[in-house]
């Protein structure tokens, strides 16, 4: 993996994992079980990206003609 999708990849994490804690289907106990969610949510999220390729342009077969 390229430095620059790694740092893509992160970044999308990251930004999915602040947001989904939030959502109105989780009810938490307090502010510690929403960042202990946060850091869960960021490895799968980050471990998803990195199984699919990150939909990367660069992996297609195909060429734009």
């Amino acid at each position: 993996m390229e430095g620059e999708e790694k740092m893509r990849n992160i970044i999308i994490s990251a930004a999915m994992s602040i947001c989904l804690p939030y959502l109105q289907i989780w009810e938490w106990d307090g502010t510690g079980d929403m960042i202990a969610a946060a850091g869960v949510f960021f490895w799968i999220v980050l471990a998803l990206l990195i199984a699919t390729g990150g939909g990367h342009e660069s992996k297609t077969r195909f060429h734009k003609v």
